[in-house]
């Protein structure tokens, strides 16, 4: 015996909507090679918060080629490096939440692979993201569903 009354899919239907859109992986190897430049440049320049903000811009996401999420992590973990421990609070609240919830992103992507990245670094940067959001950071980068 069934205690459903409604059959619901016959009312909804099945309206799955992917909100992570294709990208054209070509253009977004050089937007990646292009904005590496630029944060390369910022930094010898000593705009370390410029190059993090250029950095975070319009991340891999919907990305297949693992190699350029790679590049692009490296890029924001060479930015991160180049801040001195007491910079770091003043530089996470000079970025938008958005960026900060990026930000978080790929400081997981960096913990998560301790043979590439240098994980003394990440952990600083998380902690300091967590002591400005609170933990909803955390929990809002485990459900997005777009992973850089």
């Amino acid at each position: 015996m069934s205690f459903r009354l409604i059959d619901i899919d016959e009312l909804e239907g099945s309206r799955w909507v992917d909100d992570i859109p294709e990208v054209d992986q070509n253009q977004l190897s050089s937007e990646t090679a292009q904005r590496t430049s630029e944060v390369r440049g910022l930094l010898s320049r000593g705009k370390h918060v410029d190059a993090l903000i250029r950095a975070l811009e319009s991340p891999p996401y919907g990305c297949t080629d693992e190699n350029l999420k790679i590049s692009s992590c490296q890029t924001v973990l060479e930015v991160l490096g180049s801040f001195k421990s007491q910079d770091v609070p003043d530089a996470i609240q000079s970025i938008s939440p958005e960026s900060q919830d990026i930000l978080m992103k790929y400081v997981f992507r960096s913990m998560a692979h301790p043979s590439q990245f240098n994980c003394a670094v990440a952990l600083a940067w998380h902690e300091k993201l967590v002591e400005a959001n609170g933990p909803s950071a955390i929990i809002r980068v485990m459900s997005d569903r777009r992973t850089v």
